[in-house]
């Protein structure tokens, strides 16, 4: 059985992120983030929290450039 005390530390991940974009609704965040090719319904809470949070990251450094 999965650990259930992973979701609170997903969610707060996933806050942080859309929390620089407060404008987009969920739907707009989920279809914002690019994944690689691969399908968010099968990756690891892991893997779909890093996606997330490379994309804000590079965006970040795109616009301290």
């Amino acid at each position: 059985m999965r650990d259930p005390n992973r979701i609170d530390y997903f969610l707060k991940r996933l806050g942080e992120c859309w929390k620089k974009v407060p404008d987009w609704r969920f739907g707009q965040f989920i279809c914002n983030i690019p994944f690689g090719g691969k399908d968010p319904f099968y990756m690891e809470d892991s893997q779909f929290i890093e996606c997330i949070e490379s994309f804000f990251k590079e965006s970040n450094d795109d616009n301290n450039k």
